[in-house]
């Protein structure tokens, strides 16, 4: 092109016509309001303002090279202005790959942490007979694997490896779920059929007996 100015629009047009591969957002999000009851007491409730604060950053990768990619990021902090407890915050780190091969076969991998600081009502699952300010830390890894087949039809394995730490009373743990699923696409949605297993072995936490005490030297595994 001669002219210089249809030069730079051709250019300005080449570049335009080619996205980014990787497409990010963040988002700000920030408020107030009361909660009636922040530590769960059932005796005592605790009314408090509260300020709220999140951030979540995302970015998406276009997977028009058969290969999918997202992270994403959040974190959202609670402050008290009248109450024992000061702050709760939970935070999120997540990322996930995913290629789609010709043979069929379409392979990823995911890996997460999560970060908690709140209170909890345990008194069900931990057979602690209060709430407690819980702090904690999750590590979690996990590798998919996908058969297309005939007919439309299309098998799934899954396997996830994750890791529990808490600061006390609470048990660390790890936690292993394998899951397998048979399926059909039917138009635009499909049926399937599919089997999950869950073991969690905790570090230090006995079996508890008939009456809610533990009993000493066995090791509870769910």
């Amino acid at each position: 092109l001669d002219d210089p100015l249809a030069k730079d629009l051709a250019e300005l047009l080449i570049k335009e016509s080619k996205p980014p591969k990787w497409q990010p957002v963040f988002t700000v999000e920030v408020g107030g309001g009361i909660k009636d009851n922040v530590a769960l007491s059932p005796v005592r409730p605790e009314t408090s303002p509260l300020y709220r604060t999140l951030f979540d950053f995302i970015m998406i990768r276009d997977d028009s090279d058969d290969i999918e990619g997202l992270l994403y990021a959040s974190f959202e902090d609670f402050r008290f202005t009248n109450s024992e407890v000061d702050k709760e915050q939970t935070g999120l780190l997540m990322g996930e790959y995913k290629k789609r091969y010709e043979s069929g076969w379409d392979l990823g991998v995911t890996a997460q942490y999560i970060y908690q600081s709140q209170v909890l009502d345990l008194s069900t699952d931990q057979s602690l007979p209060f709430a407690i300010n819980v702090q904690g830390h999750t590590y979690l890894g996990g590798l998919t694997a996908r058969r297309y087949l005939k007919g439309r039809y299309w098998a799934d394995l899954r396997l996830e490896v994750s890791r529990q730490d808490f600061a006390g009373p609470i048990d660390d743990y790890w936690d292993y779920s394998p899951r397998l699923e048979f399926a059909k696409w039917w138009g635009k949605n499909h049926v399937g059929l599919s089997y999950s297993f869950n073991d969690r072995p905790y570090d230090n936490r006995a079996e508890p007996d008939a009456i809610g005490g533990t009993i000493p030297g066995t090791e509870l595994e769910f």
